[in-house]
């Protein structure tokens, strides 16, 4: 079975960022005096505060963004938005994530003939899934994971380029596992060909990325579906509680460094397959460890 008939279409171009001579400080006025001295930082960069609006690379880049929107006003209407988003709630599920992230190695492991995958070794792999993406998605797809942009995916690239098929349920084991429709059993359009990813471990790999989603949205105070300096700055300015310390996590989370970690073409604003990358590292899941 070749990579099916897309529900995603193909290539857009964005404007190239534009850099500000702002210089900025930032210190955490409501944090104790040890957490202050911790958490001030010398003048930001000037391309963090860059204010002008993002312009999404490809449509694919652009329906990631219309996802996570619809996915936190939909979470804020039902309730739920600010018991799915604290943060001690998400880091109690690092290990889970960590452990499903093994079988995305395994996975990866599989796919990858070399020391990183191509994109003939992505279009196979997902095939092998039951990926419903012709062959123009599955480049964009690709290109969109390719966050280092050496034209290959390493591990972690390769972990971005589930989730993004994941948030656009183009991987049947993945959609069903987060409570999509069964399969239809007389459906003959390769329904048993995508049982390389097997229940248990979609299961798993499907929470692992609702706490990815979860991780970003925490950040992203205006639903645009993209983090500015602004909306992080605003974290860092109000922490959960008053009585934070310098040993909370917190204060290993959130700081200006995390931020330069995240935004990887320093265009000023995050998006989600930058945050996703950092937060592989973060969780201590790293190419290097495979």
């Amino acid at each position: 079975m070749g990579c099916l008939q897309s529900k995603i279409q193909a290539d857009a171009s964005g404007a190239p960022p534009q850099n500000s001579n702002l210089v900025e400080t930032y210190a955490d006025e409501d944090a104790t005096s040890s957490f202050k001295r911790l958490s001030i930082v010398k003048p930001v960069d000037s391309w963090i505060m860059n204010s002008n609006e993002y312009v999404a690379k490809s449509k694919i880049d652009k329906r990631i963004i219309q996802i996570l929107q619809e996915r936190k006003k939909k979470m804020e209407a039902n309730g739920t938005f600010h018991k799915s988003t604290n943060f001690e709630r998400v880091a109690l599920q690092f290990g889970n994530v960590e452990i499903a992230f093994m079988s995305i190695r395994e996975m990866y492991d599989r796919h990858c003939n070399t020391k990183a995958m191509t994109l003939e070794n992505f279009c196979g792999a997902l095939t092998a899934f039951g990926a419903s993406a012709d062959a123009n998605a599955v480049r964009d797809i690709f290109n969109e994971a390719d966050v280092i942009r050496d034209n290959s995916l390493n591990f972690n690239e390769f972990a971005i380029s589930l989730a993004i098929c994941y948030l656009l349920d183009i991987i049947p084991n993945l959609f069903h596992a987060r409570g999509g429709a069964p399969p239809d059993e007389g459906d003959n359009d390769g329904a048993g060909d995508y049982k390389e990813i097997e229940r248990d471990d979609a299961v798993k790999i499907s929470k692992a990325f609702e706490t990815v989603v979860n991780a970003y949205l925490m950040f992203d105070r205006d639903a645009s579906g993209i983090i500015k300096w602004g909306e992080m700055k605003e974290i860092l300015n109000k922490p959960e509680s008053t009585k934070l310390k310098s040993t909370s996590p917190h204060a290993k989370f959130f700081n200006v460094e995390r931020w330069k970690e995240l935004d990887w073409n320093k265009d000023g604003s995050i998006n989600f397959q930058e945050f996703f990358l950092a937060f592989q590292k973060w969780v201590g899941i790293d190419e290097d460890d495979g």
